[in-house]
């Protein structure tokens, strides 16, 4: 199952796809897909979620932006957002941009 726009929908880029317990990120964040990301994460937020980051190769500003304010999103409605397993490029990209990586990966279940 795929969230976000199909390939001939503006938006496209950025969809997440479900794998296995996890929300899989597309492997290319850029500007390009933080409007598709974006969408997807309004479609999950209310439940609590695990976004694999394992196949991200760029992660642009936009994009981390998008995830940022979706994890501050989730915790103030009591959830929990978490990017899991992240990929060496995207734990690059955290550290270039000075976020810290316990910003997207929050220890804390969801509250009741």
């Amino acid at each position: 199952m795929d969230l976000g726009a199909n390939e001939d929908q503006a938006g496209a880029h950025g969809a997440l796809r479900k794998a296995g317990d996890a929300w899989m990120l597309p492997d290319d964040l850029g500007a390009g897909s933080a409007g598709g990301l974006q969408a997807s994460l309004l479609a999950l937020r209310g439940s609590a979620c695990d976004l694999d980051a394992s196949a991200v190769r760029r992660l642009g500003g936009l994009s981390l932006q998008v995830l940022m304010a979706a994890a501050a999103a989730w915790a103030a409605d009591g959830g929990l957002l978490r990017v899991v397993d992240p990929s060496p490029a995207f734990q690059d990209a955290l550290r270039q941009f000075g976020v810290a990586a316990t910003t997207l990966t929050p220890q804390q279940e969801p509250q009741s």
